[in-house]
Protein backbone atom coordinates (compact mmCIF):
# COMPACT_ATOMS: atom_id res chain seq x y z
CA UNK A 1 0.00 0.00 0.00
CA UNK A 2 2.70 2.26 0.78
CA UNK A 3 4.66 1.75 -2.52
CA UNK A 4 1.28 2.25 -4.30
CA UNK A 5 0.50 5.77 -2.26
CA UNK A 6 4.51 6.61 -3.21
CA UNK A 7 3.67 6.00 -7.08
CA UNK A 8 0.32 8.15 -7.00
CA UNK A 9 2.45 10.77 -5.47
CA UNK A 10 5.10 10.81 -8.24
CA UNK A 11 2.25 10.77 -10.92
CA UNK A 12 0.81 13.39 -9.03
CA UNK A 13 3.72 15.93 -9.23
CA UNK A 14 4.63 14.72 -12.85
CA UNK A 15 1.16 16.05 -13.78
CA UNK A 16 1.27 19.01 -11.67
CA UNK A 17 4.94 20.00 -13.10
CA UNK A 18 3.72 19.36 -16.90
CA UNK A 19 0.77 21.54 -15.86
CA UNK A 20 2.68 24.33 -14.70
CA UNK A 21 5.08 24.01 -17.95
CA UNK A 22 1.14 24.26 -20.33
CA UNK A 23 0.66 27.16 -18.62
CA UNK A 24 3.74 29.25 -19.02
CA UNK A 25 2.90 28.16 -22.76
CA UNK A 26 -0.16 30.35 -22.42
CA UNK A 27 1.08 33.03 -20.63
CA UNK A 28 3.68 32.92 -23.61
CA UNK A 29 0.95 32.87 -26.51
CA UNK A 30 -1.23 36.09 -24.29
CA UNK A 31 1.95 37.94 -24.35
CA UNK A 32 1.73 37.39 -28.14
CA UNK A 33 -1.74 39.96 -27.64
CA UNK A 34 -0.43 42.59 -25.72
CA UNK A 35 -0.34 44.91 -28.38
CA UNK A 36 -3.99 44.70 -28.85
CA UNK A 37 -6.02 46.87 -26.94
CA UNK A 38 -9.27 45.09 -27.19
CA UNK A 39 -9.91 41.40 -28.80
CA UNK A 40 -13.24 40.90 -29.47
CA UNK A 41 -12.48 37.53 -30.57
CA UNK A 42 -12.02 35.87 -27.16
CA UNK A 43 -15.31 37.28 -26.25
CA UNK A 44 -18.70 35.02 -26.27
CA UNK A 45 -21.18 35.94 -29.36
CA UNK A 46 -23.71 38.28 -27.14
CA UNK A 47 -20.50 40.08 -25.84
CA UNK A 48 -19.32 41.05 -28.71
CA UNK A 49 -22.50 42.34 -29.96
CA UNK A 50 -22.92 44.26 -26.69
CA UNK A 51 -19.50 45.85 -26.83
CA UNK A 52 -19.81 46.70 -30.60
CA UNK A 53 -22.57 48.29 -29.82
CA UNK A 54 -20.76 50.19 -27.10
CA UNK A 55 -18.70 51.22 -30.09
CA UNK A 56 -21.85 52.77 -32.19
CA UNK A 57 -22.67 54.55 -29.14
CA UNK A 58 -19.65 56.13 -27.84
CA UNK A 59 -17.20 55.71 -30.67
CA UNK A 60 -15.02 58.55 -28.69
CA UNK A 61 -14.17 56.49 -25.76
CA UNK A 62 -12.68 53.72 -28.57
CA UNK A 63 -10.55 56.06 -30.78
CA UNK A 64 -6.57 54.98 -31.05
CA UNK A 65 -7.36 51.52 -29.78
CA UNK A 66 -5.97 48.57 -31.35
CA UNK A 67 -8.70 46.27 -31.92
CA UNK A 68 -9.18 42.20 -33.32
CA UNK A 69 -12.50 41.46 -34.30
CA UNK A 70 -14.15 37.73 -36.07
CA UNK A 71 -16.81 37.72 -38.27
CA UNK A 72 -18.45 37.18 -41.71
CA UNK A 73 -16.45 39.67 -44.29
CA UNK A 74 -18.69 41.63 -46.73
CA UNK A 75 -17.70 44.12 -49.78
CA UNK A 76 -19.92 47.40 -50.81
CA UNK A 77 -19.17 49.51 -53.94
CA UNK A 78 -19.51 52.89 -54.76
CA UNK A 79 -20.79 52.96 -58.28
CA UNK A 80 -20.54 56.64 -58.47
CA UNK A 81 -16.94 56.33 -57.63
CA UNK A 82 -15.94 52.76 -57.81
CA UNK A 83 -14.10 52.74 -54.34
CA UNK A 84 -14.76 49.29 -52.42
CA UNK A 85 -15.61 48.97 -49.34
CA UNK A 86 -14.52 46.26 -46.71
CA UNK A 87 -16.29 44.87 -43.52
CA UNK A 88 -16.35 42.79 -40.92
CA UNK A 89 -20.37 42.07 -39.86
CA UNK A 90 -20.76 40.64 -36.20
CA UNK A 91 -23.77 38.73 -35.20
CA UNK A 92 -25.67 38.37 -31.65
CA UNK A 93 -25.97 35.17 -30.58
CA UNK A 94 -29.37 34.32 -31.62
CA UNK A 95 -28.29 35.77 -35.27
CA UNK A 96 -31.27 37.99 -35.54
CA UNK A 97 -29.20 41.11 -35.35
CA UNK A 98 -25.60 42.45 -37.03
CA UNK A 99 -23.40 45.08 -36.53
CA UNK A 100 -20.43 45.52 -38.68
CA UNK A 101 -17.24 47.91 -38.62
CA UNK A 102 -15.84 48.92 -41.69
CA UNK A 103 -11.78 48.26 -41.96
CA UNK A 104 -9.22 49.79 -43.90
CA UNK A 105 -6.22 47.28 -44.87
CA UNK A 106 -2.70 48.17 -44.82
CA UNK A 107 -1.58 49.05 -48.48
CA UNK A 108 -0.05 45.78 -48.75
CA UNK A 109 -3.35 44.33 -49.71
CA UNK A 110 -5.03 43.52 -53.24
CA UNK A 111 -8.71 42.82 -53.59
CA UNK A 112 -9.28 40.32 -54.24
CA UNK A 113 -5.86 38.10 -53.97
CA UNK A 114 -5.57 39.08 -50.47
CA UNK A 115 -9.29 38.63 -49.18
CA UNK A 116 -11.41 35.96 -48.01
CA UNK A 117 -14.87 35.06 -50.20
CA UNK A 118 -17.87 37.27 -49.45
CA UNK A 119 -19.42 35.64 -45.91
CA UNK A 120 -16.32 33.66 -45.35
CA UNK A 121 -15.20 34.12 -41.88
CA UNK A 122 -12.90 36.67 -41.06
CA UNK A 123 -10.46 38.25 -38.28
CA UNK A 124 -9.06 41.66 -38.64
CA UNK A 125 -6.69 43.68 -36.18
CA UNK A 126 -6.41 47.55 -36.82
CA UNK A 127 -6.87 50.92 -35.24
CA UNK A 128 -10.38 52.32 -34.26
CA UNK A 129 -11.78 55.52 -35.76
CA UNK A 130 -14.84 56.75 -36.81
CA UNK A 131 -15.94 59.73 -39.11
CA UNK A 132 -19.30 61.26 -40.20
CA UNK A 133 -19.59 60.93 -44.23
CA UNK A 134 -21.03 63.05 -46.82
CA UNK A 135 -24.57 61.70 -46.24
CA UNK A 136 -24.03 62.97 -42.45
CA UNK A 137 -23.89 59.18 -41.13
CA UNK A 138 -21.30 58.26 -38.58
CA UNK A 139 -19.04 54.97 -40.38
CA UNK A 140 -17.05 53.65 -37.47
CA UNK A 141 -14.07 51.28 -38.79
CA UNK A 142 -10.59 50.06 -38.30
CA UNK A 143 -7.63 51.46 -40.25
CA UNK A 144 -4.68 49.98 -40.91
CA UNK A 145 -5.72 46.50 -40.83
CA UNK A 146 -4.08 43.66 -40.84
CA UNK A 147 -6.31 40.37 -41.59
CA UNK A 148 -5.16 37.03 -39.49
CA UNK A 149 -6.84 34.53 -40.75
Amino acid sequence: MKRFIAILLVIITAFSLVSCKAEEKGEQTTKEYESVDLDLTSLTSTMVYSEVYNMVTSPESYVGKKVRIKGSFYTDANVETGDIYYACVIQDATACCQQGLQFVTKDSYSYPVDFPRINEEIVVEGVFDFFVDERNIQVLRLTDCDIIN
